[in-house]
């Protein structure tokens, strides 16, 4: 799982080592890629498929995600025809709509290919709102991240072996 913010109190924070390292450097255009990119695209290349789960931050996804992006999509390209499925979150009440679509274009560019899922969506508004004291999601939004992902299911399963 690739997230889009490093931040501990994010919904976000679920970023492995090797994706936090790569976020800390900021892509420039000619330079050698860092051994942590090296790594986490190795990662990605060997992964079945990738969930990319990002918060919402100017109409967009924040800068650490498209630099991580850049840095994977200059020389290592690991997204060429890997399925890939996001989802998001924000503050604000019309969710990650429109990171999810920035995304989603960027994705499927030339430099990743990726195949990206473009069935029902996750993007979820008012987060901070939508947890109980718990922690725990409405039943409604598990009922629902259930079929969200029962779909991404039948879509790997039709692209998946396309590699």
């Amino acid at each position: 799982m690739l997230c889009g913010r490093s931040r501990p109190q994010s919904p976000h924070n679920c970023i492995s080592s090797a994706a936090s390292d790569v976020y800390k450097r900021q892509f420039k255009e000619g330079v050698e890629e860092p051994a942590e990119v090296a790594s986490f695209a190795k990662k990605v290349t060997e992964a079945d498929a990738v969930l990319i789960s990002t918060p919402e931050q100017q109409h967009s996804v924040p800068s650490s995600l498209k630099s991580a992006l850049e840095w994977l999509s200059s020389a290592e390209h690991p997204f060429k025809d890997k399925p890939v499925v996001i989802v998001g979150t924000s503050v604000l009440p019309q969710g990650s709509a429109r990171g999810q679509s920035h995304l989603k274009m960027v994705l499927s560019s030339p430099g990743f290919s990726a195949k990206v899922f473009n069935g029902d969506e996750f993007m979820m508004g008012t987060a901070p709102e939508q947890f109980d004291e718990n922690g725990d999601l409405p039943d409604g939004t598990v009922k629902f991240l259930d079929h969200f992902f029962d779909e991404f299911d039948v879509f790997y399963s039709e692209v998946g072996n396309c590699k």
